[in-house]
């Protein structure tokens, strides 16, 4: 008896040819928006569009928290900063943010850029950053930005630190406050904005003096800032003048047994560093159709910077000990207590050592 038998046959070349249908159809991706930030004035960029956290402070927050400097404040305020004061000055310190540092001290490995309304402050030799020169009472804005970019020029390895100051048209009115505090410190700040029409003006002017919590360290810091704008419809223009002159002094360090003795003793003074600046800047920006907006600006700024220093060594007469050429004098390891006086740069100098 014949046995009859179906088969099947195979569903895989049905398969393949849905596939290759399937694959033949074009397949269309979503639009991809690339965002990067900009430090000229006028590239205003969504703060939810940058793809990385960028830690923000107000002019507000920068009155209430009443830091000596900028540095004081971040340090205060956002994550991952933290500063020391290695000049023993509180007008100078060293800020690090997640490594990197941003110093007054030339010789450190800077790793964060300063903007303050798109111009770069790190100064030309050494990309110190002097915190004192900074007008505080003048700033609207900071924004702490990690993250290496090329936007902000060389040695920007950690972050940009980004300043926009205050502008007669978002500050108007008159502020004044005073404060005093611990050794000897006087603050007194002041500033007033007006905006008439398309015009608009802001001055702002700050004093502080700190007697400094060491022996013969006082400090004096002393700062105007102004700024015209015109704004008419798309096109805005400003122009900006910052003065500071500064008397720091940052006195160095005391031997361990002079410390044990007296925490506020100074070994030799003065150590003095007088800052002098002068910065003028002209920004505008144009808004163009398409959501195109072009901005520019020209600065010029000029820091002149007197220093006076009291590490010398002198002989009893009051001459300087200059050892001979090529014979290196060794180190005193007598038991003798010296002590010299004399009018250094209008101001009493004293030597001391054993």
């Amino acid at each position: 008896m014949g046995k009859s038998r179906k088969c099947a046959g195979p569903a895989w070349p049905t398969a393949w040819v849905a596939r290759v249908v399937a694959l033949a159809s074009p397949t269309e991706l979503d639009t991809v928006d690339v965002i990067d930030t900009a430090p000229l004035p006028g590239t205003v960029t969504p703060r939810d569009a940058v793809p990385t956290h960028i830690q923000t402070g107000t002019a507000r927050q920068i009155a209430d928290e009443r830091a000596a400097t900028i540095g004081e404040f971040i340090n205060n305020r956002f994550g991952g900063v933290y500063i020391n004061e290695a000049q023993s000055n509180r007008y100078q310190p060293d800020v690090l943010y997640r490594g990197f540092v941003a110093s007054p001290l030339l010789g450190n490995p800077i790793g964060l850029s300063v903007f303050i309304d798109g111009v770069r402050v790190n100064e030309s030799f050494g990309d110190a950053v002097l915190w004192d020169l900074i007008p505080q009472a003048a700033i609207e804005s900071v924004n702490l930005i990690p993250g290496s970019n090329p936007v902000y020029g060389l040695n920007t390895l950690g972050g940009a630190l980004t300043l926009r100051t205050k502008s007669g048209r978002t500050s108007p009115g008159v502020t004044a406050t005073a404060g005093f505090g611990s050794f000897g410190r006087r603050d007194l700040e002041a500033s007033y904005g007006h905006v008439d029409g398309a015009f608009d003006a802001f001055l702002s002017v700050e004093r502080q003096k700190d007697d400094g919590w060491r022996d013969h360290s006082p400090s004096d810091v002393r700062r105007v800032f102004g700024k015209l704008g015109w704004s008419s419809g798309r096109t805005d223009l400003s122009l900006s003048l910052t003065h500071a002159d500064n008397e720091l002094t940052g006195n160095g360090l005391v031997p361990e047994s002079l410390y044990r003795q007296r925490r506020e003793a100074v070994y030799t003074y003065p150590d003095l560093t007088e800052p002098r600046l002068s910065f003028i800047q002209l920004a505008g920006s144009h808004q163009l159709d398409a959501g195109w907006t072009l901005s520019s600006n020209v600065y010029y700024r000029r820091l002149k910077i007197r220093t006076a220093n009291g590490d010398a060594e002198f002989d009893d007469d009051g001459t300087v000990r200059q050892p001979a050429a090529g014979h290196p004098e060794p180190p005193d390891e007598g038991g003798r207590a010296l002590e010299h006086r004399r009018p250094v740069l209008g101001r009493e100098h004293r030597q001391r050592g054993r």
